[in-house]
């Protein structure tokens, strides 16, 4: 899964502001080919009650 690209409250900031986050997010989407992902443990690191078992 890759890391979420995130802005907060974007109707109260500038439009400055605004067009930087859009030039970020554009080059996000361009390069999501070497995006961060977020890497989440697999079913079979689980136990039968659905608890991460001890590493």
């Amino acid at each position: 899964m890759i890391e979420p690209f995130l802005v907060h409250a974007p109707a109260r900031i500038s439009d400055t502001e605004r067009r930087i986050f859009l030039g970020r997010y554009r080059e996000r989407l361009l390069g999501l080919a070497h995006a961060p992902t977020i890497a989440y443990p697999k079913l079979v690191d689980f136990d039968h009650s659905h608890v991460l078992k001890s590493a």
